[in-house]
């Protein structure tokens, strides 16, 4: 892969709160995917517990590839938060992009490494708000429901915007944004269910951001839900879909 990283590792595994905590929270939730699992996403078996968000995500992402596929042939990608590295495995070996995976969590990244192995992929563990070898320039960014994760949508936006080609995009996927009026009651359900699950550790990475932390942003809906569309489509994504152009 052109101007790959030099590194497959910026951190030692166990020293970070974020990936000790998100590991905690995927095991009490049953969201810990065995390798015949993970190979299969968005596709989920019979007995998933979690099988409409998956439907959701399937419903979305399959867009996302084939706006790639038409759009970008032959450019560079990174996915931030990839887990698994299940997206930015459809995304290379479905189209002719050249994709990076990268992700905090260590045990996530080596179970990518394990399942996924193409010459147009490349996945490694790195925290993007820290210390990073050098990735390259990007023509897209695709935050696929990780931006939860991070404090501040400015912060994240602009540190994306540094490994953007001129007129590169940042694609923002299975993220729930809300009002003033909605946060509070949403951020206090939260809490309370990772209490319920003695998942306490979790409670300070996870963050429900406001729709007005978008405006000082070029945003576009490449798709934007609404009631009907969940009406008639059972699998359709509550979730937008925006792209960010720079």
């Amino acid at each position: 892969m052109a101007n790959s990283p030099s590194s497959t590792s910026t951190q030692s595994p166990g020293t970070c709160p974020f990936s000790e905590a998100y590991l905690l929270k995927l095991k009490k939730e049953n969201r810990l995917y065995t390798d015949i699992e993970v190979k299969e996403f968005p596709n989920t078996f019979f007995y998933n517990l979690h099988q409409l968000e998956w439907e959701y995500q399937a419903f979305v992402t399959r867009k996302l590839v084939k706006y790639f596929n038409d759009r970008m042939a032959d450019g560079r990608i990174l996915e931030i938060e990839c887990e698994s590295g299940w997206l930015s495995h459809l995304i290379a070996s479905t189209g002719q992009c050249e994709v990076l995976g990268l992700d905090r969590t260590p045990e996530l990244i080596a179970q990518g490494q394990r399942n996924f192995k193409h010459p147009r992929l490349q996945l490694i563990q790195g925290d993007l708000m820290g210390r990073l070898p050098k990735l390259g320039q990007f023509d897209a960014i695709v935050l696929n429901g990780s931006l939860s994760f991070f404090p501040d949508v400015g912060d994240v936006i602009l540190k994306c915007q540094e490994f953007l080609e001129p007129g590169g995009e940042i694609h923002i996927l299975h993220t729930p944004f809300y009002s003033q009026r909605e946060a509070a009651p949403i951020r206090a359900k939260t809490e309370a269910h990772y209490q319920e699950i003695n998942c306490e550790s979790m409670i300070p990475h996870h963050f429900h951001h406001l729709k007005e932390s978008l405006a000082p942003f070029e945003c576009h809906y490449l798709y934007k839900p609404f009631f009907a569309t969940g009406m008639l489509n059972r699998k359709a994504s509550p979730y937008p879909w925006i792209r960010i152009s720079t």
